[in-house]
């Protein structure tokens, strides 16, 4: 048989694969999508008089980086290569509160090529109090908060590798995250103006949680399957506590629901 018509008898066979797979997943209510070129697109978008933003970030699979930088409230880059994947932004204000919502639809299609290309790199300014809500599927996720003043977040991550930098924001009172599964690390090391509350559920794999030293921590867990290791934290009874429990004016008190693998707590500069 010739090198032309072994390759001839290949692209049929992975064309006809293709089908069948299509055909079957299809049969099953799922549908696959068409890799196109790639496509890069950006976005500005100002306060628009809002006092308070409140924010809500849907991405299914891909890459997504979220910063601080240079701006009055948004810019935002996406990179792409599957036309039914342009990312929908609406932002509205009423009453002096917006609410801005970045999201990918049909998140429900998958592809069989494994050739599609989506990446989000949104850079928020730090003049305008957010309350931020990020739900990321599969991928490796950037999250550098650390500087925006963030009083509320929620974060649900899919399965892939992530950081969550919260070293730097003091107007913090609420953190609830979720893990799915892969390598994850939160910072919360950093100063603190208020009190604040950290919900914590564990996926599978790896979770490394930073704490600070310098106000008061209170963690309470509850174990899964999997090591558990504390760094510059003393036992109390079911809680752990750092040095500065009970002496600073605010507290963090952390809730973590561990999962299957492995969780530390660092408690240290």
């Amino acid at each position: 048989m010739t090198l032309h018509r072994r390759t001839a008898i290949s692209l049929i066979a992975t064309a006809a694969l293709s089908l069948f797979l299509g055909c079957r997943l299809s049969a099953f209510g799922i549908r696959t999508v068409q890799v196109g070129p790639l496509r890069s697109e950006s976005t500005t978008i100002g306060p628009q008089g809002a006092e308070l933003v409140r924010v809500t970030v849907r991405i299914g699979a891909g890459e997504l980086t979220v910063r601080r930088g240079d701006v009055a409230l948004l810019d935002a880059e996406f990179t792409y290569n599957v036309d039914e994947w342009e990312p929908e932004v609406v932002y509205e204000v009423t009453n002096g509160q917006g609410r801005l919502t970045l999201r990918q639809p049909d998140v429900d299609r998958i592809s069989l090529t494994g050739r599609t290309r989506y990446r989000w790199d949104l850079r928020f300014g730090d003049a305008i109090p957010l309350d931020m809500r990020i739900e990321a599927g599969a991928g490796n996720h950037e999250m550098n908060l650390s500087g925006l003043p963030i009083t509320d977040l929620n974060v649900t991550l899919g399965a892939g590798d992530a950081r969550v930098d919260l070293s730097n924001n003091p107007t913090l009172s609420r953190l609830d995250l979720s893990i799915g599964a892969g390598s994850v690390t939160v910072d919360l090391s950093g100063p603190q103006d208020r009190n604040a509350q950290v919900e914590i559920r564990g996926g599978v794999g790896s979770t490394t949680v930073r704490l600070p030293e310098d106000i008061g921590v209170r963690v309470d867990v509850t174990r899964g399957i999997g090591d558990l290791e504390m760094i510059g934290l003393r036992r109390e009874g079911n809680v752990w506590v750092n040095q500065a429990y009970g002496e600073s004016e605010v507290t963090m008190e952390v809730r973590i629901r561990a999962g299957v693998g492995r969780i530390a707590l660092e408690a240290r500069d």
